[in-house]
């Protein structure tokens, strides 16, 4: 029996001896894989990673990029550096690190992770590198919560059976056929291996109940199978495979969002039990008819784009009834493309005014509930708590959109819905996306209110403004002095309550001004007094907004 200095000795000898084999098989075949040719099934195609270069000079040694780093950081982002090996980082100095990010540089050997802290290291990110074999320097450490090797070359997935510990496993794009090595990850949640050429989903899935996301989309599966354990799945994403019939999922009962895009499906069928989706996305396969959906009482989103549906009335029957559903995807079906003007109006006649969202075009903006151009703006994503997935500490992928025509140029999770090719509508209802934006942003801005003048006759270069707290009030007095036989004459707005703006609770009046504006006294209340003091629930009478909702009448 060997020692366990003679077992590591080992382990390093045989993860060499592979490497080295796997770089001479790949140089002999040219960087690829012999065989024939791979027909596109319509998947997105990664483009590669393009950058800006944050250190356009010459860098001599590695190791001075990790030395700005303090000795007790608990977090080292090393993103877009070149750097080709771990070994110059001197990463044992770092005895406290928790996460260690290395995404977009060159590195093709990982055996240096044998120097990270085993207590601590909780994330672990080699995102678009050059690596094709995983160290059993990786399996040390056990207290792993997040690992990715997206978009690198490695073809088996091993020396990760001991991280007991890891939740969230990411191999995008790499070149794995089989679905192994992971069985004793009991705690994994999250699984993805999108963009492999992994040709079944075999039984390691049935020793692993606890994931609740499984992402296996741009593969070459054919049938589903062997997912009945996955009592907890809440996302299944198989887009851009072999599919051509939907079963095998009536034991996943808790499934809440499923993608089957660009498959060969052509019925819709086999969702009886699933009816906690929310989200069902079927775009660009073969389906003529739509059926088996108005059980379906949580659907909120229905991506059914680029089939074949022509019939208005299945539409009405399957999901004119569904309370909850407010977005579908229907362009590119013969009900679009035999009448394109008339489409849409059919469409709402036929789902009722519930729904906000046909295609790319929005027809509520005091609805919507998610805008794919604004999703990764910080504003936006957190004003309007986009119903979106769940982010981790770091964004994981980003979605990129074509402003002028909506067109995704890059997808590395399949994360959102299968986007339209073109936005053929934006125009008609918003204008161009900058419009749109602009409407927003006023949000951010503080609420305005016009009080006007009650002769219409007045200037307001006359006006004179006092305002003073009454109670939970602001009570505003606008006087005009005009020069009369009679004298001066003011006018209040204590009648209708014009002058008065109330407020849920006592504030910091001292914050919200009244000033005289070209059409009469403006009422401004700034953003710390409606968001950090929650007193936003303003009766203002008949007085007008005039920032925002531009001369609506106030709610």
């Amino acid at each position: 029996m060997m020692t366990k200095s003679e077992e590591e000795e080992q382990n390093m000898l045989n993860d060499q001896t592979e490497a080295l084999n796997l770089s001479q098989t790949d140089e002999e075949h040219g960087g690829e894989e012999s065989g024939p040719e791979e027909e596109d099934n319509g998947a997105v195609e990664y483009p590669g990673t393009v950058l800006p270069d944050p250190h356009p000079q010459s860098i001599e040694n590695d190791a001075d990029l990790a030395a700005e780093y303090p000795s007790d950081s608990e977090y080292l982002d090393l993103i877009h550096l070149k750097i080709t090996s771990l070994e110059d980082l001197n990463l044992s100095r770092f005895k406290k690190l928790e996460s260690l990010c290395l995404r977009q540089n060159l590195i093709t050997s990982i055996g240096a992770v044998a120097d990270l802290p085993v207590e601590t290291m909780e994330e672990l990110d080699f995102y678009d590198n050059r690596i094709n074999h995983i160290s059993s320097k990786v399996n040390q450490l056990v207290n792993l919560k997040n690992l990715d090797f997206s978009f690198n070359n490695i073809k088996n997935i091993k020396n990760i059976d001991k991280l007991v510990n890891l939740e969230n496993l990411y191999f995008v794009q790499n070149k794995i056929r089989e679905i192994k090595g992971i069985e004793t990850l009991q705690k994994l949640r999250n699984l993805e291996l999108g963009g492999n050429k992994i040709e079944e989903i075999n039984e390691v899935l049935l020793k692993l109940p606890s994931i609740e996301q499984l992402w296996l989309g741009k593969n070459r599966i054919a049938k589903f199978q062997n997912l009945d354990n996955l009592v907890n799945l809440r996302v299944l994403s198989i887009q851009s495979n072999r599919i051509t019939k939907l079963e095998g999922l009536d034991k996943l009962v808790n499934l809440e969002e499923l993608y089957v895009s660009h498959n060969g499906i052509e019925k819709i069928e086999n969702l009886d039990k699933n009816t906690n989706l929310t989200v069902l996305d079927v775009t660009s396969n073969r389906i003529e008819k739509l059926e088996n959906l108005s059980h379906l009482k949580k659907l909120t989103d229905f991506w059914c784009s680029y089939n074949k549906i022509s019939s208005f009335e299945e539409v009405h029957k399957e999901l004119g009834g569904l309370p909850e559903l407010d977005t579908v995807y229907f362009e590119g079906n013969p009900l679009h493309t035999s009448n394109p003007t008339a489409y849409r109006r059919k469409l709402r006649l036929n789902l009722g005014s519930s729904i906000t969202k046909i295609d790319a075009t929005y027809h509520n903006i005091k609805m919507f509930r998610y805008v794919p151009f604004l999703a990764d703006d910080p504003f936006f994503d957190n004003f309007f708590g986009w119903e979106r997935p769940e982010r981790q500490r770091r964004p994981r992928r980003t979605i990129n959109y074509d402003d002028d025509t909506g067109e995704r140029q890059l997808a590395g999770r399949n994360t959102f819905p299968s986007f339209p090719q073109t936005v053929s509508k934006w125009y008609d209802d918003f204008g161009h996306l900058k419009d749109l934006t602009d409407v927003l942003k006023m949000k951010e801005e503080p609420d305005k209110y016009l009080v006007k003048v009650r002769d219409a006759n007045a200037s307001t270069k006359d006006l004179q403004v006092n305002y003073h707290k009454k109670e939970n009030q602001l009570e505003v007095t606008i006087s005009h002095n005009q020069e009369s036989s009679e004298g001066s004459h003011s006018y209040t707005s204590q009648s209708v309550s014009t002058s008065r703006v109330g407020f849920d609770k006592a504030v910091d009046y001292e914050k919200i001004t009244a000033d005289v504006g070209p059409e009469g006294v403006i009422i401004t209340v700034p953003k710390t007094v409606r968001d950090e003091e929650n007193v936003f629930k303003i009766d203002v009478g008949n007085a007008k907004k005039i920032e925002g909702d531009k001369e609506s009448q106030s709610a």
